[in-house]
């Protein structure tokens, strides 16, 4: 056996130990970096809880280990109320009533475009054909060039698959 080479692994080993060892404390074992926001209504009430005759220490690691705990729990919950009081709306000043005579204008209004429902699958409806009107006395023009060709057969439908027994 080459007492070099295994004198080179362990090194590496021990190296990747150290390197290791120092991710796993700072990542896991070491606190936040930045002091947690104190939160007066919650301390004040973990130490109005407290029974008279707690030990001191016991007072001081409560609310670390609240906010320790409170940090891995926190969601993000937005807020929609406008924070100024200005401009937050008054529940009292809503008029909750239903006013029919604008539903009938809504529903008034003639709907442009096409008609095709948005929930069914399958191509759209072909626009109708123009239809041509020949005054009595005049003559068509004739196509020039080849004939159109006809149309293809219809397809033959495949029939419908059978149907499936099942019960519920």
């Amino acid at each position: 056996m080459n007492a070099g080479a295994n004198r080179r692994n362990i090194y590496i080993l021990g190296g990747l130990v150290v390197v290791g060892g120092y991710l796993f404390y700072t990542n896991v074992l070491s606190g936040p970096s930045s002091p947690e926001p104190s939160r007066p209504s919650s301390a004040a009430t973990r130490t109005s809880a407290a029974p008279a005759s707690a030990p001191t220490s016991e007072l001081q690691s409560a609310p670390r280990r609240q906010a320790s705990s409170s940090r891995l729990s926190e969601e993000f919950r937005p807020s929609l109320k406008p924070k100024r009081p200005e401009d937050r709306v008054d529940p009292m000043s809503i008029d909750p009533t239903l006013r029919l005579d604008l539903l009938a204008k809504v529903q008034a209004v003639y709907i442009e475009g096409g008609r095709r429902n948005l929930f069914q699958v399958g191509a759209a409806p072909l626009p109708p054909e123009p239809t041509v009107t020949v005054k009595p006395g005049t003559q068509m023009a004739h196509q020039m060039g080849p004939e159109p060709a006809p149309p293809p057969p219809p397809k033959p439908t495949d029939p419908p698959p059978p149907p499936i027994n099942l019960k519920y």
